[in-house]
């Protein structure tokens, strides 16, 4: 018989500090004696102080009253079991039998003493389940039990000098169905921040690391998804301090992504080069405003018409630093002479080098181009953005009288312009999830400027 394999520390589960054990469950972050307000007008009791997530994301707190003189407006609020005073802001006041006074908070709160954290932890909402690296936890309470449950759900991440490591949570495909099912929000990932070489991170550092973290993987969900609720923790695992926030989180449908969460091994060098670009003085800016774009195009929460004219507002932005900032394709000059079409055909055809035909299996928004002479896919799209954009009546009229397939065709045709202008701009050059393909066996793939030189050198 073998010998028993030891139980590595290395590939157990992060553990993590808040739970939420069904969507749209608020988290609590503290239970016990509060004071609010000042002298003169000031409530005591036993309070509950919580991450709420409807109607959207918020730190709120509630306690009982038992009198009419209660604070309002701004007050100072003492978490007595904590020991430490934040600004809330009074927002509600019930008088009965019991009374309650509820409160909310601006930005973030921070709790505990500021001092570097040997290493940081933290939570990520409706991200993806990623068939990742494997997490075991024995079965028997003996570390090194010989049976043990695993699942795929690791991914480490490794950019100058950082390690995030991300756990997705041991129910996560369950919990990402309830949220898919109720449209709403709850805890499917915990983190881990460290330094490669095992020095502090302050809670400043934490903060600007996961503010990029947050445009990174909602790039990859295609969906605003947050990490929040950070814990500093000392060598011991024991927590120093805590940033309590409320980070933006688009509730749980089903979004259209250019990644395959078949295939996560490929995210390392994309966030490789993310952090890259985020970090250069050129791109830093834009980047964060590309994310932007490229989330609300494709999570469409104002309808897909909107969601095409932000769609181009990513593309003229990526085109622009990719051609004129980054690489000097053109002169400053010579861009703002293009019409639309022919920056979105240059960045499309000759950067991203993609057939600008529109798929035949799109029939609507074939017929609805020929009827309007529209040559190509890039055509397309800018002429219905201009419709919505510059909305004349005649316009209007011939909108509404458009197939709405042709023009959700269209607005799928943009997204994928957008997926690979944003992948071109981030040299990535593995595989992507086509959003146009015409069956899904066909849809995941190489980008398009992938060589075998390139490949055999991915994983």
């Amino acid at each position: 018989m073998p010998p028993k394999k030891s139980f590595s520390q290395s590939d157990r589960p992060i553990d993590p500090i808040y739970r939420t054990p069904e969507p749209n469950a608020p988290v609590v972050l503290y239970q016990g004696p509060m004071v609010c307000g000042s002298s003169g007008r000031q409530v005591r009791g036993t309070g509950t102080l919580t991450l709420d997530w409807l109607p959207v994301p918020g730190l709120s707190f509630t306690m009982p009253i038992v009198t009419i003189d209660v604070p309002r407006g701004n007050a100072p609020l003492f978490l007595e079991h904590r020991n430490f005073v934040v600004e809330a802001r009074v927002t509600e006041v019930h008088f009965g039998k019991p009374g309650t006074m509820r409160g909310c908070f601006d930005g973030v709160i921070e709790v505990g003493a500021e001092s570097p954290a040997r290493y940081v932890l933290f939570h990520v909402t409706n991200f993806l389940d990623c068939f990742a690296e494997p997490i075991h936890v024995p079965v028997s309470s003996e570390p090194d039990a010989e049976k043990r449950a695993a699942w795929p759900g690791r991914t480490v991440l490794v950019a100058r000098g950082w390690r995030v490591t991300l756990d997705a949570v041991e129910d996560v495909y369950e919990i990402l169905k309830a949220v898919q099912a109720r449209r709403g929000i709850a805890i499917t990932h915990v983190g881990k921040i460290e330094r490669e070489d095992g020095t502090g991170v302050t809670r400043a550092e934490a903060e600007d690391l996961l503010s990029m973290f947050r445009h990174f993987i909602s790039f990859v969900r295609g969906a605003w998804c947050s990490p929040q609720l950070c814990v500093g923790c000392d060598s011991a695992g024991k927590p120093i301090w805590e940033l309590w926030d409320a980070g933006q989180t688009t509730p749980g449908r089903t979004m259209p992504s250019w990644f395959s969460h078949y295939h996560p091994e490929y995210l390392p060098r994309l966030f490789d080069m993310f952090v890259s670009r985020w970090h250069d003085p050129i791109w830093a800016d834009a980047l964060s405003l590309a994310t932007l774009y490229y989330v609300e195009a494709t999570s469409a929460p104002s309808g897909i018409e909107i969601s095409g004219a932000v769609t181009q507002s990513g593309l003229e932005l990526l085109a622009w630093m990719w051609g004129v900032e980054h690489h000097p394709h053109f002169s400053a000059t010579a861009f703002d002479g293009m019409t639309a079409v022919e920056r979105m055909r240059w960045m499309v055809k000759d950067q991203c080098l993609l057939k600008t035909d529109i798929p035949p299996h799109f029939t609507d928004l074939v017929n609805l181009a020929a009827a309007n002479n529209w040559p190509d896919g890039p055509a397309a799209v800018v002429s219905l953005r201009r419709t919505i954009e510059h909305p004349k009546r005649q316009r209007v009229v011939d909108l509404r009288r458009m197939p709405v397939t042709a023009r959700e065709q269209a607005w799928l045709l943009g997204l994928k312009y957008l997926d690979l202008a944003f992948l071109r701009v981030l040299e990535y050059d593995s595989l992507y999830v086509n959003k146009v393909a015409d069956s899904y066996a066909d849809s995941t793939g190489p980008v398009p400027w992938w060589s075998p030189i390139v490949k055999s050198a991915t994983p």
